[in-house]
């Protein structure tokens, strides 16, 4: 996986626990660069991964793997990627954070028309960001993978939402069930200060006084955040209310101590 603290690796986990695999005892989970992976595969020195596309199918056109998962198939719709910045150089350049956030919108808005999707992939190619093989990612963008190098596909609807969907909303309970995972694999403790800082992380404050009245706001999400979540694969709805009940509901989980920032030999 991309790293310890990524999505890739909370939902990797999660696909894994599901099945009754424990992920820090079962198997040995380590960080390789995404665009590393297939390479990694093909060598053998990894058994699989679980990295963001293309290069999933990089793997599975070049014979080096097949894939057997997609994120719909554990999160349906869940969030990825970030615009992130430390919150004390947000509040000392408010103009400029404003006026990424705008560009953010438009750029998603440009993204999700499918009209524009060839030239997409043709910038996406570039050497200078993904530098992988244009008709692969322009497939990527309609949902449409290969499986395996026999030629088995799969298409997944609304596999990108770059704007749809209010798909930029920072959602507060998005940040408490990335939060309830890191108390789930030992990584934190849970503690009402914890859960408010990992929530601060998430300001739609700033996306609301950027956009202003072009600001999308889910349906679902009241002034507390937000109603939680259903769809995931094991059945279970995260309630961002009652984060230590929902992760003691997990039979997988570990039961090693949270780390600490320092320690004393």
């Amino acid at each position: 996986m991309t790293y310890p603290f990524s999505s890739h690796n909370y939902e990797f986990r999660y696909w894994l626990a599901a099945g009754g695999i424990h992920p820090d005892r079962d198997v040995k989970l380590v960080v390789v660069p995404p665009p590393l992976t297939s390479d990694a595969l093909a060598a053998g020195e990894i058994d699989g991964f679980c990295v963001g596309a293309p290069w999933n199918m990089v793997a599975s056109e070049r014979g080096a793997g097949r894939i057997v998962a997609a994120k719909q198939d554990i999160w349906p719709l869940a969030p990825e990627k970030v615009l992130g910045m430390r919150p004390d150089w947000a509040e000392a350049n408010i103009d400029t954070v404003c006026r990424l956030i705008v560009a953010l919108d438009r750029a998603a808005r440009w993204c999700d028309d499918t009209a524009h999707h060839n030239e997409l992939a043709e910038i996406l190619a570039a050497p200078a960001y993904i530098a992988a093989p244009k008709t692969i990612i322009r497939r990527v963008l309609s949902g449409e993978f290969s499986l395996d190098a026999q030629g088995t596909t799969r298409v997944i609807p609304d596999y990108f939402l770059f704007h749809r969907g209010e798909a930029n909303h920072p959602r507060l309970d998005q940040a408490s069930w990335i939060y309830s995972q890191m108390i789930r694999w030992g990584q934190t403790k849970f503690s009402a200060e914890g859960l408010m800082r990992a929530q601060s992380a998430f300001r739609p404050d700033l996306y609301k006084l950027a956009l202003g009245a072009d600001a999308l706001e889910p349906h679902d999400v009241d002034e507390g955040g937000a109603h939680g979540y259903d769809g995931f694969m094991d059945g279970q709805r995260f309630d961002p209310n009652d984060i230590e009940d929902y992760v003691q509901r997990f039979s997988v989980r570990s039961n090693a101590p949270a780390k600490t920032e320092a320690h004393e030999d």
